[in-house]
């Protein structure tokens, strides 16, 4: 591996001579083929974490619909077991957020370290070279794919969210003393904040976007003293 002032960084391929006719062109066809199969990659993990997000805020909706339809049961019989209905489909909705998290931790945590590298290496190579459009472009491609996933971080927040002011909208006084204790329950459960979370660690959120756009937003205005001082 070497640099070439007109090619970037070069991988010499083995057994071909370093003036072969076809070089050019063979290195510009290996990079394609390995944006392209990186980008197939990224793609389809952004895609898995997008539609098991789609199903646990439809069942956030679906939880939060069963909900507003507590005042219209007021005076049944049965709102027992439809408030216990209620918590199976809460407990179910912790569970899957849980194992949403359990699942995306690792390659939400990559995600954000690496479009981070990636703004910093570009933010760097645009205060090079300001002529240089396709670094703007790598720059704003860094910034939508985290800003993609901290919007769906954000949308499931919210939508948990959603869950506590139905629940203080209920005329719960008006149940029994038994069904009065099993809406607290409820209402305990939904105060607990819900959201994703990269390396169980790192809220996945328009905060944190914020933070990392900030992150690069700093590191710029270094180099740009760095080197009007120098």
């Amino acid at each position: 591996m070497r640099f070439d002032s007109n090619l970037g960084i070069v991988m010499d391929i083995p057994f071909l001579q370093y003036e072969f006719g076809f070089q050019k062109e063979l290195a510009y066809t290996l990079q394609m083929i390995f944006m392209i199969l990186t980008s197939c990659y990224i793609i389809i993990i952004d895609l898995t974490i997008i539609f098991f997000g789609l199903q646990l805020m439809a069942a956030l909706n679906i939880l939060n619909d069963y909900i507003e339809q507590l005042d219209l049961k007021t005076n049944n019989l049965n709102i027992s077991d439809y408030i216990k209905s209620i918590i199976k489909r809460h407990c179910d909705v912790i569970n899957n957020v849980d194992l949403l998290n359990d699942a995306i931790k690792e390659i939400s945590f990559a995600q954000f370290l690496c479009s981070t590298l990636i703004l910093l290496l570009m933010f760097m190579y645009v205060r090079k070279e300001n002529n240089q459009f396709m670094a703007y472009i790598l720059c704003a491609s860094g910034l939508l794919q985290i800003l993609g996933l901290c919007l769906f971080g954000e949308f499931i927040e919210i939508k948990a969210d959603i869950l506590s002011t139905t629940l203080y909208l209920i005329n719960w006084y008006e149940f029994s003393l038994r069904d009065q204790k099993a809406f607290l329950f409820i209402l305990r459960m939904a105060q607990k904040k819900y959201r994703l979370k990269a390396a169980g660690m790192y809220d996945i959120s328009i905060f944190s976007f914020a933070q990392i756009v900030k992150i690069a937003i700093t590191y710029c205005t270094i180099l740009y003293t760095l080197s009007t001082n120098l």
